[in-house]
């Protein structure tokens, strides 16, 4: 092989890789923009799905089987305010603002789930 040939070679092969190392990087950028999803609270009570931007201040009244249970979404935070169940565990449950994190009020058959992606939603235990 000539020398003139060998240089041509190496600067197609350069080329092929910087093409390769280039469809590499715009595919992670298209990856990272598709996981960042707006955390939205999904409710679900008699049979209905609700869904709600947890980013957007409300309170909410939802009818279950023994009445109604108010959930509130404030600062990106969501619990339960009030219910009618007889031992409010569904009202000590606290706050919640994260992915996959829940509330439920096992008597009135109201539950409350965060779906999407999160800042944070990334720990030791999800690797």
């Amino acid at each position: 092989m000539s020398m003139n040939l060998k240089k041509k070679l190496i600067k197609a092969f350069d080329f092929l890789i910087i093409l390769l190392f280039a469809g590499i990087f715009f595919y992670s950028l298209s990856m990272l923009s598709m996981g960042r999803e707006k955390p939205v609270l999904k409710i679900t009570a008699l049979d209905s799905v609700y869904e709600y931007d947890i980013s957007n201040d409300r309170r909410l009244d939802i009818q279950g089987r023994t009445g109604s249970t108010v959930i509130v979404i404030e600062n990106g935070k969501v619990f339960v305010e009030s219910s009618t169940c007889k031992n409010k565990n569904c009202v000590l449950m606290g706050k919640i603002s994260r992915s996959g994190e829940w509330l439920c009020c096992a008597p009135n058959e109201v539950f409350a789930v965060i779906t999407g992606k999160s800042n944070d939603d990334t720990d030791a235990v999800s690797y």
